[in-house]
């Protein structure tokens, strides 16, 4: 653990020299919230409990996915090509401490963030719910490790950082546009799942609705997200691109 808090100490000050994946993580979802309910806002509407999580779940999915993409995966993987993964790993000695220490940071900052937002909309809609933040708390903590888990597959990618750039954009642009997709067909719905905001929908959805075969669903899919991302971080390469055939 001391190496991780070490890593974790790393990372942070590394964060507060780079502040663009807080514009990426907040400002952004934050803009798109203003715009989206401005009619609402302006209108002084109240929203009950309820209502106002199923608002704001598209904008918690997404801080989580935007800090999973941006702020771990890219970091590492960036680390990896600029060689420092491995002077990091001649260190440490573990590979599942170069994805742990950023992981376990970013969990707290992504639910700092989350928790800011929900207070914020708390207050936009004239609804001071400890009850909702509590939700929320709950809900991060659910989603957070299987989405890095299941986002973990991209080190293994052979490709370069500039392709991941791009790539985790899309990933990124795609999970939020579908995270209201349901299926009907069962194996189908299970594979959906492993879209991190699509999974965020069915937690939410259970807490509002809970039934034992939706959140043992819900704790299934959990599991092989985090199952995956165990093994990819056994397994991810720590030499860089250019030093592979």
């Amino acid at each position: 653990m001391k190496k991780i808090r070490a890593l974790m100490r790393f990372d942070l000050e590394d964060l507060l020299d780079n502040r663009l994946a807080f514009v990426y993580a907040v400002i952004f979802p934050l803009l798109f919230f203003a715009m989206s309910n401005w009619k609402n806002i302006m209108a002084q509407q109240t929203y009950g409990t309820g209502k106002l999580i199923i608002l704001l779940t598209p904008y918690l999915a997404y801080v989580v996915l935007s800090n999973a993409l941006n702020s771990v995966v890219l970091m590492v993987f960036s680390r990896r090509e600029m060689g420092f993964l491995k002077m990091y790993y001649f260190i440490v000695e573990r590979r599942s401490y170069l994805m742990l220490a950023p992981e376990i940071l970013y969990y707290f900052i992504s639910l700092i963030e989350c928790l800011g937002f929900t207070l914020l909309a708390m207050v936009v809609f004239h609804n001071l719910s400890l009850l909702l933040l509590l939700e929320v708390l709950l809900i991060i903590s659910i989603i957070y490790f299987p989405t890095c888990g299941i986002l973990s597959i991209l080190y293994l990618l052979p490709i370069r950082q500039a392709s991941m750039t791009a790539l985790s954009g899309g990933v990124l642009l795609l999970s939020v546009l579908t995270y209201s997709y349901t299926a009907a067909f069962m194996p189908l719905r299970a594979l959906t799942m492993l879209n991190p905001t699509i999974l965020t929908s069915n937690v939410i959805e259970n807490i509002l609705e809970p039934t034992l075969f939706g959140w043992g669903l819900v704790v299934g899919i959990g599991v092989v997200d985090c199952v995956i991302g165990y093994l990819c971080m056994a397994h991810m390469p720590i030499m860089s691109k250019s030093q592979r055939v």
